[in-house]
């Protein structure tokens, strides 16, 4: 039973993201902000991001969003 509530905290914690707001990708292995999209179109049309920092080549990514703040 440990692993499903875990499970539901994980899903509680996430939100809906608009694609209006910005976000910047990160490479999973070391940290770059210079992701590039790749498109396999092999039997199934698949996104992967390649990283020219560390050449990590796959699915996963790390995201950030960028809020802008109001200035006083």
């Amino acid at each position: 039973m440990g692993i499903i509530k875990d499970m539901k905290e994980i899903l509680k914690s996430l939100k809906h993201r608009s694609a209006l707001k910005p976000s910047i990708k990160y490479c999973p292995r070391c940290g770059s902000s210079k992701l590039k999209t790749k498109i396999n179109w092999f039997i199934v049309p698949s996104q992967t991001y390649k990283c020219p920092e560390c050449g990590y080549e796959g699915p996963i990514f790390m995201e950030k969003e960028q809020n802008k703040c109001k200035k006083v």
